[in-house]
């Protein structure tokens, strides 16, 4: 603890296996992956639905 009162957490030495610094590769590629998928994910589904505003438009007989 320090002087003011805050707690620092360190890790618990340097081949400690949760700090992801000492993780492998392959180890490191699938939360990368995981975290890449739900990105393109959301970006595709708030993007796709511009491309068919127009035929909703008209199927639904509105303006904008």
């Amino acid at each position: 603890m320090l002087e003011d009162g805050s707690i620092v957490v360190h890790w618990y030495g340097p081949d400690d296996s949760a700090n992801p610094q000492n993780w492998t590769t392959g180890q490191k590629l699938v939360p990368t992956l995981i975290i890449d998928a739900y990105t393109f994910a959301v970006y595709l589904g708030s993007s796709i639905i511009t491309g068919s505003y127009t035929g909703i438009m008209r199927q639904f007989d509105v303006s904008q």
